[in-house]
């Protein structure tokens, strides 16, 4: 026959356990405590960062995000309403008509931005060398 235990006995092994436990944990933090120093030891001695990487001893300049300026329209959209009406139109012309428009860039490289536009969109047309006129 099972042995039962009293409602005492099931408290006193519960708290038991408890105390266990906490003990663990405090034992875990210490090393833990300690593994961090270790590793922080072992990246000073070797010249690396503890995740491996090599430390150069200062630390990084965090670059600051640009945000994107809003359009109205799209870049596409733009250079069809500045080309209506026009005979044909150079990059360097289309770059100057689409930021006098209003269109706002971001880009260090605007002319590349409305060269690829203008080639890839089947609304221009290429008339002569990198001049275009809007289909239509």
């Amino acid at each position: 026959m099972a042995k039962t235990k009293s409602v005492a006995q099931l408290r006193k092994e519960l708290e038991d356990k408890e105390r266990q436990v906490e003990r663990l944990k405090t034992k875990r933090a210490k090393v833990a405590g300690e593994l961090e120093r270790l590793d922080k030891e072992i990246a000073r001695l070797s010249g690396k960062t503890a995740a491996g990487g090599k430390s150069t001893g200062k630390k990084r300049a965090t670059k600051k995000r640009r945000r994107r300026p809003k359009n109205k329209a799209g870049l596409a959209d733009t250079l069809a309403k500045v080309l209506k009406g026009k005979k044909g139109v150079s990059i360097e012309d289309a770059v100057n008509l689409v930021q006098k428009a209003g269109y706002k860039s971001n880009s260090k490289n605007l002319r590349g931005l409305v060269r690829q536009r203008l080639s890839g969109d089947d609304r221009f047309k290429s008339v002569g060398h990198g001049v275009y006129v809007l289909k239509g």
